[in-house]
């Protein structure tokens, strides 16, 4: 839910920035031809998501907990998790 107040709060989304990055396998080269904008850029960005959800994406596990967490959010909508 952090990233989806952020996503609310600014210009930037993070939200597409992370399901993109995922969607890609973690190739940071296609996520960014995808979105648009440099490399250096998307990193920055993956950076700071990783930053504010206190998480090391290059894990499997924080990487499956990230995953499913923003599967069961899309699903559900704004609904009360």
């Amino acid at each position: 839910l952090k990233i989806v107040r952020h996503d609310e709060a600014s210009a930037v989304s993070y939200w597409q920035t992370l399901r993109c990055y995922l969607d890609r396998a973690l190739n940071a080269s296609k996520a960014a031809r995808d979105l648009y904008i440099h490399r250096s850029t998307f990193l920055q960005r993956i950076e700071q998501i990783e930053g504010m959800l206190g998480l090391d994406l290059a894990d499997a596990a924080s990487r499956a907990y990230v995953e499913l967490g923003m599967r069961a959010y899309e699903l559900l909508g704004d609904r009360k998790v």
